[in-house]
């Protein structure tokens, strides 16, 4: 039979290996959801740099600057 101690620290350290593995997983999962919001933020930032240029070329009645000639980044 087992001793009782040596079950009891395996399984200690498994609980921990396991307790580990998640808060990774939690962690990593914190860090892509960041992420995404960030780059989300920054495609709109962009999106309302280029509404708020047309606009300001349509009321000074000028044409707007071609995105293919990098008017707009």
């Amino acid at each position: 039979m087992r001793d009782s101690g040596l079950f009891l620290k395996e399984l200690e350290e498994k609980l921990l290996g396991f307790v580990l593995r998640l808060l990774r997983f939690k962690r990593n999962a914190f860090f892509e959801k960041v992420q995404e919001r960030k780059h989300s933020s920054e495609r709109s930032v962009r999106s309302e740099r280029v509404i708020a240029r047309l606009t300001a070329c349509r009321q000074l009645g000028l044409d707007p600057p071609n995105a293919n000639e990098g008017g707009y980044k």
